[in-house]
Formats: C-alpha cells, structure tokens, sequence
C-alpha cells in the first residue's frame, strides 16, 4: 500500500519526467445534495425555526477532471458514475485534449475507475490513470475544485429558494 509521502514523490517525479506534450490532471466524482445540510446554528431557546427543504432527495452526480496548470475543467452529470459513465468522461477529456500525449489522470480508488471495462478502454487510450493512496482524499486537488462548486452551487439554490417565494 502506497503511503502519501510515497505518492508525492512519484507525482514530483511524474512532473519533472513528462513530456511536453503530456498532460496531469485530477480527477474525481462530486454528489452535492439538493436539500439542506444542517451542520449548526444558533437558535434561541423557546424560537421556533423552520429550515426551508425540498421534497425527495434530489442528488447531482457529477464526474470530472482538472487541469491545475491551466485550471481547465471537464465534467459531466449523470445519473449514476460507474464505468460506462468514467469511459465517457475518459473520452471527452481526449476530445478536449487533441494534441496531448500521454494524459496522466490522479484519481481515488473508487470502483468505477478500476473497472474491467475501463480498464480495457483504458488499453487504447491515451489515459493513464494514477491511483491516490488509500483515505487520502487531501491528495486530490480537484476536492478544492468541489468545494467551491458545492459552495456556489448551494448559494445559487437558497438563493433561487428565496427569490420563488
């Protein structure tokens, strides 16, 4: 099992031993959820306080990668990520990137990378993946990408909220 320091040096070796041409990008699927997330607040005691909710569970799912050296991104929604659906966005990324080489993606060791069927695209492809660590999500640099995307995303929905009173 590689260890996080391990995976540095290798993406610090990776950096310095690419080609020109080759690209490194991050890649990773996001879940934000339509309904609010209560994480804390302050209530005075005896106030009753109704949080505003949706009903059902109305969930995005959204793939996607990124380019740190240019901040270019690719995604795409779908209903469920598996396979089919990281082959898909395996291919959109090399539509995006014609003229690279070897296009190294960093992503987690979520099932759907590692599957067969994208393994076998995966042999005539440009696409090399680069599995982080095992619990090391901090590694992956789209996560900040996420964080922004939920933050804006959720702004925009209480926003929208508000304004359909």
């Amino acid at each position: 099992m590689q260890s996080p320091t391990e995976f540095l040096e290798k993406y610090q070796q990776l950096k310095e031993d690419k080609q020109p041409e080759d690209l490194i990008l991050f890649m990773d699927g996001v879940h934000p959820q339509h309904n609010p997330v209560m994480a804390c607040g302050w209530i005075k005691r005896g106030v009753e306080f109704t949080i505003q909710s949706n009903t059902g569970r109305q969930r995005l799912n959204v793939n996607g990668a990124v380019n740190i050296d240019s901040l270019d991104t690719v995604c795409r929604f779908y209903d469920t990520i598996n396979g089919e659906a990281t082959i898909d966005l395996c291919k959109a990324i090399e539509e995006r990137y014609p003229k690279a080489g070897t296009i190294y993606i960093i992503c987690d060791n979520a099932r759907y990378y590692r599957s067969k069927a994208v393994r076998q695209f995966l042999e005539m492809s440009r696409i090399e993946l680069v599995f982080l660590p095992p619990y090391a999500p901090n590694l992956n640099l789209i996560e900040r990408y996420w964080r922004y995307f939920k933050k804006s995303y959720m702004t925009s929905i209480m926003k929208h909220s508000k304004n359909s009173k």
